[in-house]
């Protein structure tokens, strides 16, 4: 069984003898008092364990989300320093031939 559903199915396997206990006209206020006291500890531990699995939940969403950003700001960084790269080598050799292109045409001059 999971983990999450475990907790609640304690508490109402707990919570089951207080509910076919003998009725409460004939036992003593004690037993009754020991019975309510099983009932709200049971109620109590699932609340509580219901408490720390949603929390557990939400850190684990957090987490994700948190990383689906940050894998997200560094796809972004990745492509941009390609693009950056890609300008820079379109540059490089826009000059290089326009260097070349001269050198011929002063060859030519001469």
């Amino acid at each position: 069984m999971k983990r999450t559903v475990l907790p609640f199915f304690i508490a109402i396997l707990l919570a089951a003898p207080a509910a076919f206990a003998e009725s409460p006209s004939n036992a003593d206020s004690s037993v009754r008092r020991r019975a309510a006291m099983a009932k709200h500890k049971a109620r109590r531990r699932a609340a509580l364990a219901k408490a720390r699995h949603n929390a557990r939940r939400r850190a684990a969403l957090a987490k994700a989300k948190h990383n689906a950003r940050r894998r997200a700001a560094l796809a972004k960084a990745k492509h941009n320093a390609r693009r950056r790269a890609a300008l820079a080598k379109a540059k490089h050799n826009a000059r290089r031939r326009a260097a070349l292109a001269k050198a011929k045409h002063n060859a030519r001059r001469r």
